[in-house]
C-alpha cells in the first residue's frame, strides 16, 4: 500500500505515516534520543509500505529562542534527514508557511500549535493528539498535517492542498 510520512523534527516532535486509504501510524521522537529506534521505525515502515516520500518540515532559528533550543532543533532535523537517507526514503522540506497554506487558518485558533491541533482533529477525529494529561501532542498534529499535505504533494489522493514548490 502506498504511503507518505510527515515529520515534525522538534524535541517533542513526531513522524506520521499516512496511507492512501487514510489510515495512519505515529512515531514519537524518543525522549532518550535513541537514533537507532528512529532508524528502525523508518526501516519497518519502508518494509511494510510503499513509501512514496516524506515531508520534513524545513525549520530555522526563531528570534528570541535560546541557542541550546535552536541547536537541538537543528540537530533533530539532521538526525531525521540521515535516517531518511539511510532508509532510502526521498523527502521534501517545505517551510511551515508552505505546508500550512490553505490547510491551517488563523481562524482555527490563537497559536499555530492550537490551530494545527484543531485542524488535525477535525480531519482525523480518531487520531490520538492529546497526551495522558490532556495536553496537545503538537508534534503529532503537525506530523499528521504534513503527511496530509504530502498526500497532495505526491498526488496520492484528492487532497485539495496541492501546492507544489520546487
Amino acid at each position: 500500500m502506498k504511503a507518505v510520512i510527515g515529520i515534525d523534527p522538534g524535541k517533542s516532535g513526531a513522524a506520521c505515516l499516512l496511507t492512501e486509504n487514510l489510515s495512519f501510524e505515529f512515531f514519537d521522537w524518543p525522549k532518550d534520543n535513541d537514533l537507532y529506534s528512529v532508524f528502525m521505525q523508518l526501516k519497518t515502515w519502508r518494509r511494510d509500505y510503499q513509501i512514496i516520500g516524506a515531508i520534513l518540515e524545513d525549520v530555522h532559528a526563531i528570534y528570541g529562542t535560546s541557542a541550546k533550543s535552536t541547536f537541538s532543533f537543528g540537530t533533530n532535523t539532521g538526525h531525521w534527514e540521515m535516517a531518511l537517507v539511510a532508509t532510502m526514503i526521498s523527502f521534501f522540506k517545505p517551510p511551515p508557511q508552505t505546508w500550512q497554506k490553505g490547510l491551517v487558518k488563523k481562524s482555527d485558533g490563537q497559536t499555530t500549535k492550537e490551530r494545527a491541533y484543531k485542524v488535525a482533529s477535525r480531519l482525523f477525529p480518531a487520531a490520538e493528539l492529546k497526551g495522558p494529561r490532556g495536553g496537545h501532542l503538537d508534534g503529532r498534529s503537525d506530523a499528521l498535517l504534513m503527511a496530509w499535505y504530502g498526500m497532495g504533494y505526491y498526488n496520492l489522493n484528492s487532497n485539495p492542498v496541492r501546492t507544489r514548490v520546487k
